[in-house]
């Protein structure tokens, strides 16, 4: 028999057999599931009308009094009810109705209605029978899924939104100086607050509702009356460039974080600062309070995510595990859980009490860090590019995607209720955006019985081609192989894995990766550029620890490809010293190379993959690869110390070595196997010195004489006459390449230091090798005499990071620095030969005891390999550089840096001091060497 039955949701009628209830359907017109209901009773059999019949009232009669009575009383208790059942449903008609009437036009679906539905109506029941009353029957209104409303009038970025405690405001503010009060139910703009000089970065509503706060401006924050607009308070005029704010839940404080690494609590009555919060080592993006006000969280630049006691400013826990950029930080509303956004691809949860994380949500590329969670904690929304996606957090399943958003998407808010959420983008617009309701599911897309599609191994077909590439000599074919080889590496990009990068030389550790050994497939690492509108050159690093064998691993190829579909015009891998394309590399120990692009640049904000093709005997053992972005050189950057920097003179290729002549007159420039003579008083070039055993790794001028020692790849070291040109004795005895060359204080006797981990000292007149120095165990880098000329101390590589003091005649170890945790790029010896300097990959300074090997101090440091240093002649003071950029001067006795100057566009390779003390000379990845006056004790 068929029956009907309506859609709960939006009413429409359907008609279905009986035999189907109990059956799950779809409705047609709004998507809604539902389950068909079982067969409503018919009623009763209604019996023919009764004829109306005029009844008229009798007097009554003492006995008739009596029965009228106690009918009344049989009749009172059944009709109670019913009639306060009636009531009821009328105050709650009366109620709903005037909350719709509130909720204007389509924001009517904030709050619920009341549906009152009802059977067939049937005849008044005959006397003595109950009276039947209409089902009550209450649900939600149907939510509009989706784009709501859109706030328009921002004329720049809008860089935060927040909801007002009772969800009816939001509050907006971005680079365009003017925060904006917004009236949620109909998108208009109540009000505008203006007197920011400087643009807004955070908005924040207090838990009254009565006042606004917004960061930014000029290291301020500003309090507004939320009614008139009126600023109320500033706060402090060193608020550290505030980025994100948050008011604590009294609303008596207030909390920000800011550019210059720190958190700071404020007063509001007051508006005096109460304390910082210092650890950070990167600008503080995201910063919220605690439910009970107690805690602080902060989510860091820094990759770390931690919380602080309000109370003490003392940080509590620490929770590490971001592998780029953290920022937007959520507490729970019980506190024990803190959500954290990352640019690394994913939002993270984590339990407060044991700092472990419990859950990751993998939000795909292009993440930003903005993120936001529900009230009752069971969801999250997250942002990749101009999407944004609503999470179930117990699951960590992807709910709901949103999309309409022009450009990136910077931050998010959910409405008090829930059932909203607010968001702000770089494309000047706020957006309202209606949830999906508790309970739903995604539609299906698919037919349930639809074939699964078939997935293609994309590594199989990549060996496949790439034989046939390697094969192939018709450039035309090449083309069209390399086409659909770049598409596979495409397909199996998201599967290699991801290496963080540095930009001009921040610090970023080995990664290990086990690559492939059978020559079945390729290996591949993927990385993504920052996203400034600037090009990137790029180089990488590929090491691997000594093994037994009789060969290392063999690179035949390798390519990069971009992941978004783009082609590079060319990028080869050259060899380090040679101007020659590497098909095949035989790597028994160690390769590093600096790849500079040929022919066109990263671009910004994109994504990359590297792949590696090995031979089939390959072994399988760990390898270590690092990634390094510098920007493109496009001539100086605004310099702090203009009057530091003399001169300066431009090359086409990165430096190998660098030093003084013994007068300082000449400077001489290591670049591929020449050395360049640089006449330092008229900024001349004046000659080259080739012929160098095809590339120049280290090179030393005399302390006295004309002369200048070059060690090259050929093991072999070459004594030049910088004035003249005239090459002089070639020492011979090294087994690999010679890395380092240092000349005695008194110019008679030369050390080297090389690949095959040995120190040998020579005699400069006869170039007859006097003693070999063996104990290291790994490459020899770094080398320096002590100013009396008795010792010598030395570093070494990566699995070797222990410098050692050695005795000249004896050949002794007389001393062994530890503390380095990586390899050792430079060292360095007092004039008065008490103290020594070391610096290297690790990213620190550190200075040590001469005669003992006793550390004395670790320098603060700035983030980033430490490529070279040297002591000034004055011994107060040290220069360092590396891959940050600058020249920093330190104070030898506190350990304080005291001075920078600034210049260079990439990461400097070279340093070196004159022997008078006046000058330096430095040689960067911007292709530069620059001359810089030393600035006198005491300067700043």
């Amino acid at each position: 028999m068929p029956m009907t039955f309506a859609c709960e949701n939006c009413g429409k009628r359907y008609r279905v057999e009986e035999s189907a209830a109990g059956k799950r359907g779809k409705c047609k017109e709004c998507g809604q599931t539902f389950t068909i209901p079982q067969p409503v009773s018919p009623p009763l059999p209604q019996q023919a009308p009764t004829p109306l019949v005029e009844i008229r009232p009798e007097p009554l009669t003492t006995s008739s009094r009596k029965d009228a009575k106690l009918g009344t009383r049989r009749r009172v208790p059944r009709l109670v009810p019913a009639a306060g059942l009636l009531i009821g449903v009328g105050l709650v008609i009366v109620y709903f109705a005037w909350s719709r009437a509130r909720v204007a036009g389509d924001g009517a679906h904030i709050g619920r209605t009341v549906a009152v539905s009802a059977r067939k109506p049937v005849d008044v029941p005959a006397p003595g029978n109950p009276v039947a009353m209409p089902k009550l029957e209450v649900k939600p209104e149907p939510v509009a899924i989706g784009e709501i409303r859109r706030f328009e009038g921002h004329t720049d970025t809008v860089s935060s939104v927040a909801f007002s405690p009772d969800g009816l405001r939001a509050i907006s503010g971005g680079p365009d100086k003017i925060p904006r009060l917004w009236e949620v139910t109909t998108g208009k703009a109540s009000r505008q607050f203006e007197g920011d000089a400087e643009g807004v970065s955070g908005v924040a509503f207090s838990p009254d509702g009565h006042s606004v706060l917004s960061a930014g401006g000029e290291k301020t924050l500003t309090l507004w009356d939320a009614e008139s607009g009126r600023a109320l308070r500033r706060f402090g005029g060193d608020a550290g460039a505030p980025i994100h704010v948050a008011i604590a839940p009294d609303g008596k404080s207030v909390a920000s974080g800011g550019l210059d690494h720190a958190a700071r609590l404020w007063d509001v009555a007051t508006g005096n600062l109460i304390r910082p919060f210092t650890g950070h080592t990167e600008r503080v993006y995201g910063i919220a309070f605690s439910p009970d006000g107690r805690s602080l969280a902060t989510g860091s630049w820094d990759r770390t995510v931690r919380i602080w006691d309000v109370a003490t400013g003392r940080e509590l826990r620490r929770f590490e595990g971001h592998r780029d950029r953290a920022g937007d930080v959520a507490f729970s509303r019980d506190g024990r859980r803190i959500l954290s956004g990352s640019t690394d691809r994913t939002m993270r949860l984590w339990d407060v009490d044991s700092g472990k994380e419990v859950a990751r949500f993998e939000v795909g590329a292009d993440a930003g860090w903005a993120v936001a969670l529900s009230p009752d904690g069971t969801r999250a929304l997250s942002v990749h590019d101009a999407k944004i996606d609503l999470w179930d957090v117990p699951t960590a399943g992807r709910i709901y995607t949103f999309e309409g958003h022009a450009d990136q998407v910077t931050c998010l808010a959910f409405s008090p209720d829930g059932r909203t959420a607010l968001s702000s983008s770089v494309d000047r617009s706020v957006r309202l955006w209606g949830l999906p309701p508790a309970g739903f599911m995604p539609p299906v897309t698919t037919a349930p019985d639809a074939p699964k599609p078939k997935l293609l191994d994309p590594l199989a077909r990549g060996t496949e081609l790439r034989k046939q590439l390697m094969a192939t000599g018709d450039p035309v074919q090449h083309k069209a192989l390399g086409g659909e080889f770049n598409e596979v590496i495409r397909q199996a990009g998201p599967d290699f894995q991801e290496l963080p990068v540095t930009i001009g030389g921040g610090p970023i550790p080995f990664t290990k990766v086990i690559l492939n050994a059978k020559g079945k497939a390729f290996d591949g690492v993927r990385f993504k550029t920052p996203d400034r509108a600037r090009a990137w050159d790029f180089d990488w690093e590929f090491a691997m620890p000594p093994f037994d064998g009789p060969r290392g691993r063999i690179i035949y190829n390798w390519r990069m490809v971009p992941l978004d579909g783009s082609e590079m015009r060319e990028f080869k891998l050259m060899s380090a010293h040679r101007d020659e394309e590497i098909e095949g590399l035989d790597m028994p120990r160690n390769f590093h190379v600096t790849q500079p692009l040929h022919g066109g640049h990263l671009k910004p904000g994109s994504e990359y993959v590297i792949w590696f093709w090995f031979g089939d005997q390959t072994p399988e053992i760990p390898a270590w690869i690092r990634i390094r972005l510098t920007p493109t050189p496009d001539g100086d950057v605004a310099k702090t110390h203009r009057d530091a920097q003399v001169r300066r003179l431009d090359v086409t290729s990165p430096f190998t070595g660098l030093d003084f002549t013994h007068d300082g007159r000449l400077a001489l420039i290591g670049v591929k196997d020449e050395i360049l003579v640089w006449d330092l008083e008229t900024g001349r070039e004046v000659r080259r010195l080739r012929g160098n055993g095809g590339g120049v790794n280290g090179v030393a001028g005399s302390p006295e004489g004309h002369l200048a020692a070059v060690g090259s790849v050929d093991h072999k070291i070459r004594l030049w006459d910088p004035e003249t040109g005239l090459t002089g004795l070639t020492l011979e005895g090294h087994a690999g390449p010679v890395r380092c060359v240092a000349f005695s204080p008194d110019g008679q006797r030369l050390i080297s230091g090389s690949e095959d981990r040995t120190i040998r000292i020579w005699d400069v007149a006869t170039g007859k090798e006097i003693r070999r120095f063996e104990g290291h165990t790994d490459q020899v880098l770094c080398l320096a005499f002590s100013p009396g000329g008795r010792r010598f101390v030395s570093g070494a590589s990566i699995t070797d990071p222990i410098a050692r003091v050695w005795d000249v005649e004896t050949g002794r170890v007389v001393a062994r620095l530890e503390g380095n945790s990586e390899a050792i790029y430079a060292v360095s010896v007092s004039p008065d030969g008490r103290s020594i300097l070391t610096g290297g990959e690790d990213d620190t300074i550190r200075l040590y005891d001469a005669s003992t090997g006793r550390q004395l101090r670790k320098f603060d440091a700035p983030r980033g390999n430490v490529n070279s240093l040297a002591f000034l002649a004055d011994g107060r003071r040290a220069a360092s550089a590396g891959e940050d950029d600058d020249i920093h001067l330190w104070d030898i006795a506190t350990g304080r840096e005291i001075l920078q100057m600034e210049g260079h566009n990439g990461g400097i390779m070279k340093l070196a001091a004159s022997r008078d003390g006046r000058r330096l000379l430095t040689g960067s990845r911007d292709l530069s060497a620059r001359l810089w006056a030393i600035p006198p004790v005491g300067a700043r």
